[in-house]
């Protein structure tokens, strides 16, 4: 594996390192389909597997955490906060994801019904706007799970991305959606 030093926006270069897996490229938006799969609940939240597969006809590879907010739509405007990265989870790791193979992150969402409703302002999504690593443009799957419209620490944490359509913290098994 290849290291690459990314330039800061004055030009000078920082220490922050990114893999270059080979001749291997990371993957994109549109090269990716998203869904969520099945979901593990404890007392006051749940963590579901938000599944990446690779629709391409090359491998590709994703390294670090999605970006991860909750909207009204695909299109639509941002509800709360964005996901916080849940570092506790372990290191990123560069992982390569064949055609028709998936890799996933841990999305932890804490029940809105867990804060005071004058405080959190709960309100049911579109859906999630996920952005996977290294990427700006957006992929979008949906959800019916109530989050709250008032910026609110913590409610949504994500993990780094892994390999397989199942998550390592929690079990769950990526639903077959199309």
């Amino acid at each position: 594996m290849r290291w690459r030093n990314t330039a800061s926006r004055s030009g000078s270069t920082t220490s922050t390192l990114v893999p270059v897996n080979g001749n291997v490229a990371e993957c994109t938006t549109g090269n990716l389909h998203f869904a969520l799969g099945s979901s593990s609940g404890s007392a006051g939240a749940v963590d579901v597997a938000l599944v990446f597969t690779n629709t391409g006809s090359l491998p590709c590879y994703l390294y670090g955490y999605p970006g991860v907010s909750a909207v009204s739509g695909p299109n639509g405007h941002q509800i709360g906060l964005a996901a916080e990265r849940a570092t506790q989870l372990g290191p990123a790791a560069v992982v390569t994801i064949k055609p028709g193979e998936k890799a996933n992150a841990d999305l932890h969402v804490v029940d809105a019904l867990n804060y005071p409703r004058s405080r959190c302002q709960p309100v049911t999504p579109a859906g999630f706007r996920v952005y996977p690593p290294g990427n700006k443009a957006a992929g979008f799957v949906t959800t019916n799970r109530e989050v709250c419209s008032a910026d609110v620490n913590g409610q949504l944490d994500v993990g780094p991305v892994v390999a397989g359509a199942n998550s390592g913290v929690n079990g769950a098994t990526a639903a077959q959606s199309g």
